[in-house]
């Protein structure tokens, strides 16, 4: 009882708009923290998959691993503003939806390369595209 009255002289009366924002926030909290885990799933499964055979599938050559890491970093890096900027621009709820489809889509894509150079390219458009979801 008396938790409840210094909750209450903290914080203030309960409202409606305050139940919306928890309902938003564990609704927004789920949303990202799943796509976080997907896009942590993806950067380790190049991993498995380089130890696997990508690397002799593929001909990666001395340093192209850590090219292609590097690649998706500085593309990740280098879209966070611009990504930002563009979602005072367009609504947020279509660019998150596109930059999701079209992340998911590039790392479907990946099972159909044969060069080095489209692992690097498919790279570098993943790590733009999570940067902007």
């Amino acid at each position: 009882m008396a938790l409840s009255g210094l909750k209450t002289a903290i914080w203030g009366p309960p409202s409606l708009e305050r139940s919306l924002l928890i309902k938003l926030d564990s609704t927004v909290l789920i949303y990202f923290s799943l796509i976080w885990f997907l896009f942590g799933i993806n950067r380790a499964s190049y991993s498995t998959a380089y130890i696997s055979g990508m690397k002799e599938d593929v001909g990666f050559q001395g340093k192209d691993f850590n090219y292609m890491s590097t690649i998706y970093l500085v593309c990740y890096a280098v879209m966070q503003m611009p990504s930002t900027a563009a979602l005072t621009i367009i609504r947020p709820k279509y660019v998150f939806v596109l930059a999701n489809t079209v992340w998911s889509v590039l790392t479907l894509i990946t099972f159909r390369v044969d060069h080095v150079w489209q692992v690097f390219v498919l790279n570098g458009f993943e790590g733009a595209f999570s940067a902007i979801a």
